[in-house]
């Protein structure tokens, strides 16, 4: 079994993974749906991580990305040369972000469409594209995607930062899921 802690008293990005599908499956089904895990039958096979029913039997699929406390970032693992798709997603295509908080009355839950989430990795892609280093020459091509809840310090905007802002209307937003079901 792997470890949940890492050697230095922090949780493994496995185990912040499993926290917050965990509390995404706990949220729905207060709210009266019934999820149902993918990852726990198919490791990360899928394309999402939870398929959610409601009451009235529609269906919708779910991406869940979760964050550590205080670290407010969400990685990706798209190629930075290549668009980021969007010809993948359905309508009723969301991403759930959980932003864990010190303890879990702090969690945040922002969901959000996850063609919105492609668009904001796509617009931050096209930018980090286009800029170079002070010498001229382009930057690293081999870096993860971050979306990022907090701004950047100097204010500058970006497309990718800022998302507690920028997403404040998907926080908590549980009545999406249900107005665009099947």
């Amino acid at each position: 079994m792997e470890a949940i802690v890492s050697a230095a008293g922090k949780m493994t990005t496995q185990a912040v993974g499993a926290y917050g599908e965990k509390m995404v499956e706990a949220a729905l089904l207060r709210l009266g749906w019934f999820p149902s895990n993918v990852n726990d039958s198919v490791k990360n096979a899928a394309r999402f991580d939870i398929i959610a029913q409601g009451r009235q039997g529609q269906l919708v699929p779910l991406r869940v990305k979760t964050c550590g406390p205080q670290t407010e970032a969400f990685q990706y693992g798209y190629d930075r040369l290549k668009p980021i798709p969007t010809d993948d997603l359905h309508h009723n295509d969301f991403t759930v972000f959980v932003a864990m908080g010190k303890g879990a009355p702090e969690d945040r839950f922002f969901i959000v469409p996850t063609r919105k989430v492609r668009e904001a990795l796509e617009e931050g892609r096209i930018l980090y594209s286009n800029r170079t280093r002070k010498d001229g020459r382009r930057l690293a091509q081999d870096v993860q995607f971050s979306l990022r809840l907090r701004p950047l310090r100097s204010g500058e905007d970006q497309p990718q930062r800022d998302l507690a802002r920028k997403w404040k209307c998907y926080l908590n937003a549980w009545g999406l899921l249900a107005e665009n079901s099947n």
